[in-house]
């Protein structure tokens, strides 16, 4: 179980590692774009990539600690059961 949500932690670690860095790609495309004299398109790109990141990293982040809550919560209650078990 334990091995589980450390697995878990990690692919959305490397979920939110891989996206941020193909969209830091766009965001250079974007600065390139810029550069060019592609002013309103090069700022567009560069906006939209770095949004991505963010939520990205937001969305995968409030999962995984959700998940890690939840597994608490359970493991909580089952002590807190133990302990007020009359035998």
């Amino acid at each position: 179980m334990v091995a589980k949500r450390i697995k878990d932690n990690i692919d959305a670690a490397t979920r939110i590692a891989t996206n941020s860095v193909h969209r830091a790609g766009d965001i250079v495309e974007g600065a390139a774009d810029v550069l060019k004299g592609d002013v309103k398109g090069g700022a567009g790109k560069i906006a939209a990539s770095a949004a991505n990141i963010a939520t990205t990293a937001a969305s995968e982040s409030v999962k995984i600690a959700s998940q890690n809550l939840d597994a608490a919560r359970e493991q909580s209650d089952a002590v807190a059961d133990r302990m007020t078990r009359k035998d």
